[in-house]
């Protein structure tokens, strides 16, 4: 789990690397730090800590699990974060294919392309 951990906070990009202690506690570890707890990241890192871990969850339990829902997922992410997430749910289609299905409820545009389907609750018109 720590290594899927790790390579989804590579895609966001992050400064820092995390792990589950014995505790089960996420410890993260920036290049100058090492051991800090991941209660001291900024809302933006927690998200992308947060982020990272439903993945690497989800790529564990893909047989036994087969969907992953997201509510607003870029709340708390800047700018330079929401298109990393856009990445991230680009490369989430390889799990779709494989039977598991991300489900994902935002208003923020710049993740519409990482989606297979789009449909419009709200009656906005963002989708075609």
């Amino acid at each position: 789990l720590n290594a899927q951990l790790d390579s989804y906070l590579a895609l966001f990009e992050t400064n820092f690397t995390a792990y589950i202690n014995e505790e089960f506690d996420f410890v993260t570890a920036f290049a100058t730090k090492s051991d800090v707890p991941a209660r001291l990241l900024s809302g933006g890192q927690k998200v992308a800590l947060a982020l990272a871990f439903k993945f690497a969850v989800s790529d564990l339990l893909a047989a036994q699990v087969p969907i992953m829902v997201l509510d607003e997922p870029t709340i708390w992410l800047d700018d330079i974060n929401k298109p990393r997430l856009a990445e991230v749910l680009t490369k989430a289609r390889e799990v779709t294919e494989k039977g598991v299905f991300v489900l994902v409820a935002t208003h923020e545009p710049v993740l519409f392309p990482a989606f297979s389907r789009l449909f419009d609750v709200g009656g906005e018109g963002c989708c075609e």
